[in-house]
């Protein structure tokens, strides 16, 4: 009887993990095929720069992985 309520609980561990946490996560592996084309950053600087009256506008370079330094990389991954 306590294995059957053990398995219980983890079957609805795992119900309320997969539809309650896990479309709360970020989708992340469509960047290794698309770049993004607004970063959060970027809005975030686009509303200060509205903000202050000036108009911005911003452009992205984009360069392969290899061109980006390594410590750069290792910062972020």
């Amino acid at each position: 009887m306590k294995v059957l309520k053990t398995l219980i609980v983890i079957l609805f561990l795992i119900i309320f993990l997969y539809t309650f946490i896990y479309p709360m996560l970020i989708p992340i592996s469509y960047l290794k095929k698309e770049n993004p084309k607004m970063t959060a950053m970027m809005k975030y600087r686009l509303n200060q720069w509205e903000k202050k009256g000036k108009k911005v506008k911003i452009k992205q370079i984009w360069v392969p992985l290899n061109k980006i330094s390594p410590y750069l990389k290792k910062l972020y991954l």
